[in-house]
């Protein structure tokens, strides 16, 4: 569970993020290896993959991304959050 203020920054990052989520955006990050990985977004959904429609904080919720390579993967949005501000997540990637 998210903890803390969600500062005026992190709004504009977290509103980015959702409406790439909705236009299916394509999207860009370092893995773990520092190795650039692309996929499309394609929904909020909760750590099972099923559609978001809890009341509760968005943040705690997950953006399943279809990645290029043809897998499904669930990254929460707190983590890319993160990420984005680190400039190791890219929205809108081409």
């Amino acid at each position: 569970m998210v903890t803390g203020i969600l500062t005026l920054t992190d709004a504009v990052r977290l509103g980015s993020l959702l409406s790439a989520v909705q236009r299916n955006a394509r999207v860009g990050w370092l893995d773990a290896r520092d190795d650039v990985s692309t996929g499309t977004a394609r929904a909020i959904t909760d750590e099972r993959g099923m559609f978001w429609t809890s009341g509760a904080d968005v943040r705690d919720a997950y953006v399943w991304i279809t990645t290029d390579k043809g897998f499904e993967d669930f990254r929460s949005v707190s983590n890319i959050m993160g990420a984005m501000e680190r400039q190791e997540f890219i929205l809108d990637y081409s």
